[in-house]
């Protein structure tokens, strides 16, 4: 019995995880040129490039995850002070 992957599903699932990671980095991140700064601006960068092209997203959910890529922008700007 084969099993189907939806890749939409799972670049979602993806996205939603890394953001709230970047977050939690960001959240413990000392100044600008920290490692978990670094890292969540790399979650940051990657997951605002994906967003348009997750084409399974229904309204509601690419809100939400507009809003969480917003929120670990804000939390960035917030590390550099």
């Amino acid at each position: 019995m084969g099993t189907l992957v939806n890749f939409a599903e799972i670049a979602e699932l993806r996205a939603r995880t890394d953001l709230e990671r970047g977050l939690a980095l960001a959240n413990v991140a000392a100044g600008r040129h920290s490692v978990f700064r670094s890292e969540a601006e790399g979650i940051y960068v990657r997951t605002k490039a994906l967003l348009p092209r997750l084409s399974g997203l229904d309204e509601d959910e690419r809100i939400r995850l507009e809003a969480k890529v917003r929120e670990l922008g804000m939390a960035l700007e917030l590390v550099d002070g």
